[in-house]
C-alpha cells in the first residue's frame, strides 16, 4: 500500500534511475564514438574530425522552431558521434571538456542548454522511450498523447536527442507511434533531433503531414566529408599506435597523406571503416611500399564486416578467432550489455565449443580493446561491441537459436543455489537474467523451460515476462502461463514476498498444485499462505493477453488491420489501437470528446475508417492519420444503443468461423461451413461482460473480450483452440452473484453463497457443500445469528424471513410475514434463547421477532447502507450507517432511537473489546472504535491510499478481538484489543474476507473462496 508521500518518493526514485541510465548510455557510448578514439582508453581526448556541414544544419536547426531534425547514414557514417558531440557541447558540466576550437564548433552556434537531454534507445520499447522523455521533464506518461499534455504550459519547449532509433526493440512502431505523433502535434511542446539508419525515415511520414523537418544524410553529396574522413585517417595513421609505421620522423608526411587517401577512398562514407583500416596499417609492423599500387587499393576493405576481420587476422594471426568467439556473446547481449562476472568466458565456450576462462577476456580487451566499450550499470559493469554494424556482423552465418539457447543454460546454471532444499535462489539471480532471459528463452524455443522455476516467476519483472507467455508451447507452460497472467493488473506492481501469494492463489484455483506447492514452501514462517481454493481460476490457460486502460471504462472493441498488422481497437472515453500480435499501444489515442457506444472497422481506399456510434451520434476516424472523416454513407446520424453480445463472424485461413457468446459465458468458435466447434474457452466471472470481437493473427483465431471489473476495464485476448485440460468446464456453482457471508460452524470457517437459484453453505475445511433450495428470482440477503448452545443460525431475506439450522443443515421456520425482496442490509442478534433482526430497506429499519411473529417498521430520515446489531445488558441494539447521514443507533426491542452521531464511513461491525460491546467503523484512511457503554473513541489509521472499502467483519482469535478489512486491493487485519494493524495481505479484487476463532482468514473473490492460513 502507498499513500501520497509514497508514490511522491517512487516516483522521485524512478527519475533519478532515468537519470542515471541516460547518463550512462550517453557516457559510455555516444560520448566514446563523439571523442573517436580509435584505441580503447577513451581519455586519450578527443578525435572527432570534419562533419562541419552536419554541424551547421543541426546549429540552424536549434535556433528554429521546426519540431525534427533527422540526422541519417549507413552504419559507421557517424551519427552517433555527430549527435554526441552536440550533446557534450550543449551540456552545462561537459561543454567545458570539449576543445570546440581545435573541433573547428563555434559556441556561439551551440549555446548552453540548447539540448535538455539524450535519450540513447538501443533495445527501448515504445512505453519505454515515453518514460524515458517524460522523465526528462519530470513529468510521467503512458503514451505520447499523455506526454505531450503533460508538457502544457512550458516556457520552451523540450529539446531532447534520440540516437539509435535503428536499434530500438521495435524501431518501427517507436517511429510510426511515438515519434511521429510527437513531432505531428507538437505545437512548440517538444523538439526531436533524431539518429537512424534511412530506411526508417519513411515510417516517420512526417513529409505526407506537411511537418517542417530537416533532414541531414550523411551520406548524401550536401553533408558528406571525405575531407574529414581522409583527416581522421590521417592523425590514426600518425598518432594511434606508439611505434606506427607512419608517425612523424619514420615516415614522410607524404606517404602518411598517400595512404590516408586511399583509405578514405576504400572507406566512402564510412567513418568506422576508415578507423578500423587505418587502425591496421597503423598497428603493422612496416608501412605500406607503394600507396598509389592499384592492387594494394583494391584489396583494402570496403565494409566494417571485411575490415573487422583483416584486422583481426593481421593483428592477432591465429589468435583471430579466439578473439572473435570472445567477443560473439557481445553481439547477442541485450540491454546495456553483457556481464563479465565468470558469465562472459562461460558464453563464450558455449557458444565456441572451446574453452575459454577470464584470462582469455582479460586478453582481449588488451589486444582488441577498441571493438568494445564498457557501461557501468546499476553499479556493475557491462560490455558491449562497440559498434552495432560489429553485432550484425558476428551474429551473421551463426546459428542464434544455439547463441541463445547458450544464453538460457549459462545465466540459470548461475543461479545460487539454496543451502536448505538445494533449489535455485532467484532472489540472487543475476539482474540480466532476470530482465532478459525470459526473451533468450523465446528466441532458443524454449520458453517452457524457464516457465518451470516458479521461483523465477516471483522475481522477474512483470514487464520482462509477460510479451513473451504467449510463446509458451506444451499444456503444462499453457497452464502456468495462465497462472502468471491470472491476476497480472494486482501483481505487476507489487513486491515479490506479495506476488508469491497471488501467483500461489492463482495456482491453488487453477488446479495447478504443484506449483501451489512450491510458491508457498518459500513463504516465511508465521506469514499468510493459501490453504484452500474453490472454483477453478478467473482466467485459462488460452489467455494470451490482458490489457487494461485506466482511462475511462471501454463501452466496445472492433479488430482490423493496418499496414498488414492486426489491430484491436477499443472505444470508450477514447480510442486505443492495440498490435494484436504483441499486446502493445498501436500508436496513440484518438480523443473524440464523447463516450462510445459501438465501433465497427471498415476499409476504404484511403486507410482503415473506425466508426463509432452513440445513442445519437455517429464519428469516423482514419485510424492511419487519426484525423476524424465523414461517416461512411448509409449511417444513420442517430442509433439505438444495443449493448447485447452479438456473435462475431471472422475468416481463419478462409474459413468462415462464428464466435458467440452463451449464457454460461463460453466463448466459442463453430466452423460456420460443417457446423462443428473450433475450441471453446471459459471466460472469467466477472460482473459485466461488455464486448466481444475477433481477428485471425498469424493463422490462429483470437477472441477478444472487455470485462469491467472493480471500476476499470479490462481487455483479455485469446488463442480459441481445442479445449485442454487447463480449460476444464467451470463449475457453475462457483459462480457467485452476491457477497458470501461467513460463519464459524465446529471451528471450521463456512461461507454461505446466495444467489437467485438458493443459498449454499461451503465447508472451507472439507470442500463439503449444502444447499438450501428457494424459490425466488431475487438475490436473498443473509446474516448469521451466534447462539449460546452453539448452533448458528443463518437469517434469509428473500421476500419472507427464515432461518436455517447450519449445525444441523436443516431449514427452521418463517421468521417474519412477507418482506420486501431487496433490503439494503441484515443483521441480527441473541438476547438469551430469544433472537431479534433488524434489516434496512431505504428510509425504513425493520424490526424481525420470532415469537410472536411480528414485523416492526421504524420510519427515519436518511437512506442507509449497513446495519449491525449486539447486546448490550440484555438489550438488542441495531447501528446503522448511510453513506452521508452518520450513525443512528436503536433499540430495537422497543424501536426507540438511543443516540444519532456525526459519521462518514462505509463499514460497519460490533463485537466486544474486553468484554465491552463495541461497534468498529471504516472510512476512508482510518478505522474507528466507538465503546457504545461509555462512547469513548479510539482511532486506528490505515492507509489513506488503498482501494475502496468493501466489507469490515469482527472475530475473537485467542481472546483477542480481531477486524478484517476487505478493499479492492486486499484485506487488512486489525487488532482491536491492542490498538494496531497486524498486516495486510495484498489480494485481487476480494469481495468479502473474516477470520476465524483459530485465526485463519476466509476470503470470498467474484470467482469462487479461498482460505488462508499462517504458515508453521
Amino acid at each position: 500500500m502507498h499513500n501520497a508521500n509514497d508514490l511522491e518518493a517512487l516516483r522521485d526514485a524512478e527519475f533519478q534511475r532515468q537519470d542515471q541510465a541516460r547518463e550512462t548510455a550517453f557516457r559510455d557510448t555516444m560520448l566514446v564514438r563523439a571523442m573517436a578514439y580509435p584505441g580503447d582508453d577513451a581519455k586519450a581526448g578527443w578525435w572527432f574530425t570534419g562533419r562541419n556541414a552536419a554541424l551547421e544544419g543541426i546549429a540552424e536547426w536549434l535556433r528554429d522552431t521546426d519540431p525534427v531534425c533527422v540526422v541519417t547514414g549507413d552504419p559507421g557514417s557517424g551519427k552517433s558521434a555527430i549527435l554526441g558531440l552536440v550533446a557534450a557541447v550543449t551540456h552545462t558540466k561537459r561543454r567545458a571538456s570539449v576543445p570546440m576550437t581545435t573541433l573547428g564548433v563555434d559556441p556561439e552556434r551551440f549555446p548552453v542548454e540548447a539540448v535538455d537531454a539524450t535519450v540513447y534507445a538501443q533495445h527501448m520499447t515504445d512505453a519505454e522511450m515515453v518514460e524515458a522523455i517524460a522523465a526528462v521533464a519530470r513529468v510521467t506518461a503512458s503514451s505520447a498523447s499523455d506526454l505531450l499534455a503533460a508538457l502544457d504550459g512550458r516556457a520552451k519547449p523540450l529539446t531532447v536527442i534520440i540516437d539509435g532509433v535503428d536499434e530500438a526493440a521495435t524501431p518501427e512502431s517507436l517511429c510510426r507511434d511515438v515519434l511521429r505523433h510527437l513531432a505531428q502535434h507538437s505545437q512548440g511542446r517538444i523538439r526531436l533531433l533524431l539518429g537512424m539508419r534511412p530506411y526508417l525515415v519513411e515510417h516517420l511520414r512526417l513529409g505526407a503531414l506537411g511537418i517542417g523537418t530537416l533532414g541531414i544524410d550523411l551520406d548524401g553529396s550536401q553533408f558528406a566529408d571525405p575531407t574529414g574522413l581522409r583527416s581522421y585517417a590521417v592523425r590514426i595513421l600518425a598518432k594511434s599506435v606508439t611505434l606506427s609505421p607512419y608517425r612523424d620522423g619514420r615516415e614522410g608526411s607524404g606517404r602518411r597523406v598517400a595512404v590516408a587517401e586511399a583509405v578514405a577512398e576504400a572507406a566512402g562514407d564510412s567513418f568506422l571503416v576508415a578507423r578500423i583500416v587505418a587502425g591496421t596499417l597503423a598497428a603493422a609492423e612496416h608501412a605500406v611500399a607503394d600507396p598509389y599500387d592499384p592492387e594494394w587499393r583494391r584489396s583494402l576493405p570496403r565494409n566494417a564486416d571485411k575490415a573487422m576481420v583483416e584486422d583481426l587476422d593481421r593483428r592477432l594471426g591465429t589468435d583471430a578467432q579466439r578473439a572473435i568467439d570472445l567477443l560473439r556473446p557481445l553481439a547477442f547481449a541485450q540491454g546495456e550489455g553483457l556481464p563479465w562476472e565468470n558469465l562472459w568466458p562461460a558464453l563464450a565456450s558455449a557458444m565456441s565449443g572451446r574453452e575459454y576462462g577470464d584470462d582469455d577476456v582479460l586478453w582481449l580487451l588488451e589486444e582488441a580493446g577498441s571493438y568494445v566499450v564498457e557501461a557501468v550499470q546499476s553499479g556493475r559493469s557491462a560490455y558491449r561491441l562497440y559498434h552495432q554494424a560489429l553485432a550484425e556482423h558476428l551474429m551473421g552465418g551463426f546459428d542464434a537459436r544455439v547463441a541463445h539457447a547458450a544464453f538460457m543454460d549459462v545465466f540459470v546454471d548461475a543461479v545460487p543455489l539454496r543451502a536448505d532444499d538445494g533449489c535455485r535462489d532467484w532472489s540472487r539471480a543475476h539482474p540480466y537474467a532476470l530482465q532478459h532471459l525470459a526473451w533468450h528463452a523465446v528466441q532458443a524455443g524454449r520458453l517452457d523451460d524457464v516457465l518451470e522455476e516458479s521461483e523465477y516467476l516471483v522475481h522477474v519483472p512483470p514487464r520482462a515476462l509477460t510479451p513473451h507467455l504467449r510463446h509458451a508451447v506444451s499444456e503444462a507452460a499453457r497452464g502456468i502461463a495462465s497462472v502468471y497472467r491470472c491476476y497480472l493488473e494486482t501483481h505487476s506492481h507489487l513486491e515479490p514476498s506479495e506476488r508469491r501469494q497471488i501467483l500461489a492463489l492463482a495456482a491453488s484455483e487453477q488446479g495447478i498444485d504443484q506449483i501451489r506447492e512450491n510458491l508457498i514452501s518459500r513463504i516465511p514462517s508465521g506469514e499468510w499462505s493459501v490453504h484452500r481454493t474453490s472454483g477453478n481460476g478467473p482466467l485459462s490457460s488460452a489467455v494470451r493477453d490482458v490489457m487494461v486502460d485506466e482511462s475511462g471504462i471501454i463501452m466496445a472493441v472492433a479488430c482490423t488491420t493496418i499496414d498488414g498488422v492486426p489491430i484491436l481497437v477499443t472505444a470508450g472515453s477514447r480510442l486505443i489501437l492495440w498490435d494484436l500480435r504483441s499486446g502493445l499501444r498501436y500508436g496513440d489515442p484518438i480523443e473524440p470528446d464523447i463516450h462510445v457506444g459501438t465501433i465497427d472497422c471498415v476499409i476504404q481506399t484511403d486507410g482503415t475508417i473506425a466508426v463509432v456510434r452513440s445513442p445519437d451520434w455517429v464519428r469516423a476516424w482514419n485510424l492511419r492519420t487519426r484525423q476524424q472523416v465523414e461517416p461512411p454513407v448509409g449511417i444513420p446520424n442517430s442509433t439505438v444503443l444495443d449493448r447485447s453480445i452479438k456473435p462475431v463472424v471472422v475468416e481463419v485461413a478462409g474459413q468462415p468461423t462464428l464466435v458467440t457468446v452463451d449464457a454460461l459465458e463460453w466463448l466459442t468458435a463453430w466452423d460456420l461451413q460443417t457446423g462443428e466447434c473450433r475450441g471453446a474457452v471459459a471466460l472469467p466471472v466477472s460482473p459485466i461482460l461488455v464486448a466481444v470481437d475477433a481477428a485471425e493473427v498469424d493463422g490462429i483465431l483470437i477472441a477478444v473480450t472487455v470485462h469491467l471489473e472493480s471500476f476499470r476495464s479490462i481487455v483479455r485476448t485469446w488463442d480459441i483452440r481445442p479445449t485442454t485440460a487447463f480449460d476444464a468446464v467451470r463449475d457453475p456453482r462457483s459462480y457467485q452473484v452476491a457477497t458470501p457471508t461467513f460463519v464459524e460452524v465446529d471451528q471450521s470457517m463456512s461461507a454461505l453463497v446466495s444467489s437467485s437459484s438458493g443459498i449454499e453453505r461451503h465447508d472451507m475445511e472439507t470442500g463439503e457443500r449444502w444447499t438450501l433450495p428457494l424459490e425466488t428470482t431475487g438475490i436473498p440477503a443473509i446474516t448469521v445469528l451466534p447462539r449460546d448452545d452453539g448452533h448458528p443460525i443463518a437469517v434469509i431475506s428473500d421476500g419472507r424471513v427464515r432461518t436455517w439450522d447450519l449445525r444441523s443443515n436443516w431449514p427452521l421456520e418463517q421468521l417474519s410475514p412477507r418482506v420486501p425482496p431487496r433490503i439494503q442490509a441484515l443483521a441480527g442478534v441473541s438476547v438469551g434463547t430469544d433472537f431479534f433482526v433488524a434489516a434496512v430497506l431505504d428510509k425504513i429499519l425493520l424490526r424481525l421477532h420470532p415469537e410472536p411473529l411480528d414485523r416492526m417498521e421504524i420510519e427515519h430520515d436518511y437512506t442507509g447502507s449497513a446495519v449491525a446489531c449486539i447486546n448490550i445488558d440484555g438489550e438488542p441494539i441495531a447501528l446503522a450507517i448511510g453513506l452521508i447521514s452518520g450513525l443512528w443507533i436503536w433499540n430495537i426491542r422497543t424501536g426507540d432511537l438511543q443516540a444519532s452521531l456525526a459519521s462518514q464511513h462505509e463499514a460497519l461491525a460490533c463485537t466486544y473489546v474486553n468484554g465491552s460491546p463495541t461497534a468498529v467503523l471504516a472510512g476512508s484512511g482510518s478505522v474507528e472504535v466507538l465503546d457504545l457503554k461509555i462512547g469513548s473513541t479510539r482511532s486506528l489509521p490505515v492507509d489513506e491510499g488503498s482501494g475502496f472499502i468493501r466489507t469490515l467483519t469482527c472475530a475473537h482469535v485467542d481472546d483477542v478481538s480481531m477486524a478484517a478489512l476487505t478493499r479492492t486491493d486486499g484485506v487488512t487485519i486489525l487488532d482491536l484489543t491492542n490498538h494496531r494493524v497486524v498486516d495486510f495481505i495484498a489480494l485481487p479484487n476480494p469481495v468479502n474476507a473474516a477470520l476465524s476463532s483459530k485465526g485463519d482468514l476466509a476470503v470470498a473473490f467474484l470467482h469462487g473462496l479461498a482460505l488462508f492460513r499462517r504458515r508453521p
